[in-house]
């Protein structure tokens, strides 16, 4: 029913004046819009791209392998006491955490202006909860075993703010795409994470050395200044990039992006009121 009222809401939703913008003062066939394959022709797109999915995979490196096989290696290696832990809650308690994380995530980026702060909080609040998942859980009860998983769902409540930094990353002209396939990769990721963690675990005398070794790897990859988005207004940071609202990735010079910010404020005015005139 939800889904239904959603489909019906959308049948109004138009596209912004900027994208008009940018769509009727470029010449044809200057821009492509939607190609995926141009995020793989230049150098700087594809690191951008790579580090944005970076991001993603502490998520699926946590449910995938630490949540998933909470009841046949990671509780029992730890001597939880108490009713055995079941999958079913591990990943129930994990996602309710993850849903009080994206509401935390969004207010939290809100106060702080700024969204990059809010993810690097989030994954060391992430990192500490994994290390005492992994060696300082020893003895606990199934209950306190369970809430340590809600907080490790917690701290990877920032999906949304992933996702949104991932398409501020790139022009008007790739945010769409960009916005549906790095989460797809990040899930993606899974399976070479699975791959890694089976080839890994050898013994069961060591359970936490595979998933200790996958997640330095994972921090390693973490950059220490996660990518800052250009369309990102919530950062009042000095040295953050211009908000370049309609830019485009392509190879053309940076005089065919977009016009200044108030500029295209002007122009989404303007646009609205031509579509809606007064009575």
């Amino acid at each position: 029913g939800l889904g239904l009222l959603l489909l019906l809401l959308r049948v109004g939703v138009h596209e912004s004046g900027m994208f008009h913008h940018a769509k009727e003062n470029g010449a044809e066939g200057d821009v492509k819009r939607g190609d995926f394959l141009a995020l793989f022709t230049s150098r700087d797109r594809f690191v951008r791209y790579a580090r944005c999915v970076l991001i993603g995979l502490p998520t699926w490196y946590m449910i995938g392998i630490l949540v998933q096989r909470a009841s046949t290696v990671f509780a029992p290696a730890s001597g939880i006491t108490g009713e055995p832990v079941k999958t079913n809650w591990a990943v129930a308690a994990f996602y309710l955490g993850l849903t009080f994380g994206d509401l935390a995530s969004g207010v939290g980026s809100q106060l702080l202006r700024s969204r990059r702060k809010v993810v690097a909080g989030f994954l060391a609040f992430s990192l500490a909860c994994v290390v005492l998942y992994l060696f300082g859980a020893d003895g606990w009860t199934s209950a306190a075993y369970y809430r340590l998983i809600f907080l490790m769902g917690l701290g990877m409540g920032y999906w949304a703010l992933f996702v949104t930094i991932a398409a501020e990353q790139f022009g008007t002209n790739l945010r769409a795409t960009v916005a549906t396939t790095v989460p797809n990769f990040a899930r993606g990721s899974l399976v070479l994470l699975t791959f890694g963690f089976t080839q890994l675990t050898g013994t069961k005398e060591l359970p936490f050395l595979a998933p200790s070794l996958a997640g330095a790897v994972l921090l390693a990859l973490e950059d220490e200044h996660p990518p800052v988005a250009a369309g990102d207004v919530l950062s009042l940071e000095p040295l953050d990039p211009a908000d370049a609202a309609v830019r485009v990735d392509d190879a053309l010079a940076d005089r065919n992006g977009a016009p200044p910010d108030a500029d295209a404020r002007l122009h989404a005015v303007t646009s609205t009121r031509e579509r809606c005139p007064s009575r």
